[in-house]
């Protein structure tokens, strides 16, 4: 209906994502980090990310809820600044490399 070619299968934007970026190290480009907004975030992509040897940051809705060191759940927009440690700083970070500079996760 929209001009679509039959064999082109439907995919998510983090289907997408994870297609790209395995594309791009297969044809060369070497990478250590992936970044995305809250639009690519999921389980799923994560997932692939992992597989990929790769370490990752990927954003979060303002709204999404975050267990503190305490146990305390917060929306992610009210955890901003409340870091107490560079290990609490880390706490989300995957495996992999930190920036120049940063603290390794």
């Amino acid at each position: 209906m929209a001009g679509v070619p039959e064999e082109v299968e439907f995919a998510t934007k983090p289907q997408q994502a994870a297609a790209m970026v395995t594309g791009a190290l297969a044809a060369g480009i070497r990478a250590r980090r992936f970044a995305a907004d809250e639009v690519y975030c999921g389980r799923e992509l994560r997932r692939d990310i992992r597989a990929l040897n790769l370490g990752y940051t990927v954003g979060v809705p303002a709204t999404h809820q975050v267990t503190d060191g305490a146990g305390r759940r917060w929306e992610a927009r009210k955890m901003t600044g409340h870091a107490s440690s560079p290990a609490d700083e880390c706490r989300g970070c995957s495996r992999g490399a930190p920036p120049e500079g940063g603290v390794p996760c």
